[in-house]
C-alpha cells in the first residue's frame, strides 16, 4: 500500500530518461522510480552481505594478534604523546 509521498527534483536529462523508460515499460514514471529505489537498495544489501561473507571466509592469520592490554597501552601512550601530558 502506497501511503507516503516523496517529492524529488531531477534535471532535464534524468527526467527524459525516466520518461523514456516508463514509456518503454508502459508504466508510470513513479513506478519506474520505485523499482529503481528497490533495485538499488536491495543490491547494496547484497553487496554488504557478500563482503561480510568474504571477510568471514578469510583464513585466520597464523601470527597471533596483539593482546588487548598491549593495544590499550599503545593507545594510551599515543594519546599521552599527542596531548603532551
Amino acid at each position: 500500500m502506497l501511503d507516503r509521498r516523496l517529492q524529488l527534483l531531477v534535471d532535464s536529462d534524468r527526467m527524459a530518461r525516466l520518461e523514456r523508460e516508463a514509456k518503454r515499460q508502459d508504466r508510470t514514471v513513479a513506478a519506474v522510480v520505485r523499482d529503481a529505489i528497490d533495485w538499488h537498495l536491495d543490491s547494496a544489501a547484497r553487496r554488504r552481505r557478500a563482503a561480510g561473507l568474504r571477510l568471514l571466509a578469510r583464513p585466520i592469520p597464523e601470527t597471533p594478534e596483539p593482546e588487548w592490554m598491549e593495544i590499550a597501552a599503545a593507545i594510551e601512550d599515543e594519546t599521552l604523546r599527542r596531548t603532551g601530558l
